[in-house]
């Protein structure tokens, strides 16, 4: 059973959509698009701040999303691979 810290960390994280955020950025990456400008959508803006995902990435570019899972805390994969 988790703990109440990773349970509420795991329940944050899925509010704010950090793991949808870090896999839709390396789609984008995979598909050849290097650049980090956001792309005009519609509805609210990501809560996510991008830099500590480009920072990541740009420190690690072999990283897979596991390891931008594990690098950046997110606790249900479920949430990293849903896109």
């Amino acid at each position: 059973m988790k703990g109440t810290a990773a349970l509420e960390q795991q329940q944050h994280q899925q509010r704010i959509g950090v793991g949808h955020h870090i896999h839709r950025w390396f789609a984008r990456l995979m598909e050849g698009d290097t650049g980090f400008e956001n792309k005009p959508r519609p509805g609210r803006p990501f809560a996510v701040d991008d830099s500590v995902i480009v920072d990541t990435i740009k420190e690690d570019p072999e990283a897979n999303t596991a390891d931008l899972q594990q690098d950046l805390g997110v606790l249900n994969e479920r949430s990293l691979v849903a896109f």
